[in-house]
């Protein structure tokens, strides 16, 4: 997990972060025994919400190319008829895309939450926090100027992908926004993950 907080900001190989990201979080849930059954309900619930946000990204995502390819294939259908639909489906995808990135940013927090000390805690309440945020402002930024790409790139008789290329620079800088979040789940989770040597954290309970 602290190896997919340092590279889940990193633009083109966040996608490692996250699959490095999953894995931890089944390593977090197959190594909940042994501890409290406050860590046990938290783990559960944090793997639950990880395994929800990726179902709504899968099924979105789903969706959203099917939508692509209905509305091409529609008889007499333009470009310039094309260009709304898609802008339309593109603001739910975002909008569920920071869904889905609120449940990741809750899951992180959650997960070690009662193998924390109290800088720890704060440190994870303050990354989930802000993580959102984070999400919330890339979505206002990016949303407007990626609709307007789309609006010019289908604005004459043949899609025109410079308008939507010339974004990926500008959307890969944004993204590394994240890197303050990320840093804050990284310190948190490197902090509990010492309090294990020796081990400082909560006792076994019977349960």
């Amino acid at each position: 997990m602290i190896i997919a907080f340092s590279l889940l900001w990193v633009p083109y190989i966040s996608g490692i972060g996250g699959l490095l990201a999953l894995i931890g979080v089944v390593f977090l849930w197959l190594g909940r025994h042994g501890f409290t059954s406050v860590h046990r309900t938290n783990v559960n619930l944090g793997a639950g919400c990880v395994v929800l946000g990726i179902l709504i990204g899968i099924g979105v995502g789903i969706w959203f190319v099917s939508a692509i390819l209905s509305a091409g294939t529609m008889p007499q259908q333009s470009l310039n008829a094309i260009g709304p639909l898609l802008q339309s489906d593109l603001g739910i995808l975002f909008l569920v895309g920071v869904v889905a990135g609120a449940l990741s940013a809750f899951a992180y927090t959650i997960l070690p939450f009662a193998l924390a000390d109290r800088q720890s805690r704060v440190l994870l309440i303050a990354g989930g926090i802000l993580t959102v945020l984070v999400l919330a402002v890339q979505f206002s930024i990016l949303f407007p100027q990626i609709s307007n790409a789309v609006s010019q790139a289908t604005s004459g008789g043949m899609i025109n992908t410079g308008p939507v290329t010339s974004l990926q620079t500008e959307s890969s800088l944004i993204a590394t926004s994240q890197i303050l979040p990320d840093i804050m789940f990284a310190w948190a989770y490197f902090r509990i993950r010492t309090r294990m040597f020796p081990r400082e954290l909560p006792s076994v309970d019977p349960n």
